[in-house]
């Protein structure tokens, strides 16, 4: 169960706009591999904005969020990224934030970006998290991914390879609530309680439950 509420906040982080960040803006953080340094947006979690652009040379491949939960009790990746050095890049940064040891990587989902990256975390013995649907996704066209980010980022895509997520989680109780037949008020009426210290709980608990109910009602 706290997988799946990790994967609702995780919504909340890629669904982050852009800050700021256009085509027409440079590398924001020319010395490292990252597009843009990791910020702190509430207190504890920090994300590595990506370029909006296609994924380059110049960027790294790095346009999408690169984020990061520091609990207390370990640290959370979310999103491998696109190589194994733009991951190497994160770490770096996360190690200048916290002591505290990576526990936990979750990849929102089954593009490259977000998984080429595990190559680098799986070094450490971290576990690897995603929806299966998307683990299916990368299984099916993660070979191609990498060849696609060989091409454009040359000697930046060395030590990677592709490694797909260790575990794998569906929507638990919301796919049991629709299945027995529930509604979307008994989603709004799932337990989130122990998420309840995060800085947006209140305002985002109802309506990531929503959202979800909506996506799995859909499929």
């Amino acid at each position: 169960m706290r997988h799946f509420y990790l994967f609702i906040f995780v919504l909340m982080l890629g669904g982050m706009p852009g800050a700021r960040a256009s085509q027409s803006i440079p590398d924001q953080y020319p010395q490292s591999l990252l597009y843009s340094k990791p910020v702190e947006v509430i207190p504890g979690v920090f994300s590595a904005i990506g370029a909006t652009a296609p994924p380059g040379y110049d960027n790294s491949g790095h346009n999408n969020n690169l984020s990061f939960i520091v609990t207390g009790d370990g640290v959370i990746v979310i999103n491998g990224s696109a190589s194994y050095l733009l991951a190497k890049a994160l770490y770096d940064e996360i190690k200048k934030v916290t002591d505290q040891p990576v526990k936990l990587v979750i990849n929102e989902n089954g593009q490259g970006h977000a998984m080429l990256g595990n190559s680098y975390w799986i070094q450490f013995g971290i576990p690897i998290l995603a929806h299966v649907d998307a683990a299916a996704e990368f299984e099916k066209s993660g070979y191609d991914s990498l060849d696609r980010m060989k091409r454009f980022n040359k000697e930046k895509a060395e030590g990677t390879f592709v490694q797909g997520p260790t575990e794998t989680m569906t929507d638990k109780k919301i796919s049991k609530l629709i299945e027995d037949g529930g509604g979307l008020q008994e989603a709004y009426e799932i337990d989130q309680s122990p998420y309840s210290k995060l800085d947006t709980f209140k305002e985002l608990a109802k309506r990531n439950a929503g959202r979800v109910f909506e996506q799995v009602e859909f499929e």
